[in-house]
C-alpha cells in the first residue's frame, strides 16, 4: 500500500502566513551540520567516579520523620 504525501515547504508557508518570519529572513537563514565530536588523540577518556558530595544532589535533604512532620 502506498500513501501519497504532498510535499510542503514549511518555511515558505510560514513566511507567507507569519508576520515575524518574512520571506527575506527565511532566505537568509543558513543551516550547517553539527561538527563531529573531538577526538582525544588515541587517549582514553578519563572518567571521574561519581561522588554524592560533588553532585547536584549534595544539598538534598533525605525525608525523615522530623521533616515530614
Amino acid at each position: 500500500m502506498q500513501v501519497e504525501v504532498p510535499r510542503t515547504n514549511i518555511l515558505a508557508t510560514l513566511a507567507q502566513t507569519s508576520k515575524i518570519y518574512t520571506k527575506e529572513l527565511v532566505e537568509r537563514q543558513l543551516a550547517v551540520p553539527r561538527p563531529p565530536p573531538k577526538e582525544l588523540g588515541g587517549r582514553a577518556r578519563i572518567r571521574t567516579p561519581w561522588n554524592y558530595s560533588l553532585s547536584v544532589f549534595r544539598d538534598y535533604k533525605i525525608d525523615n520523620q522530623k521533616i515530614l512532620d
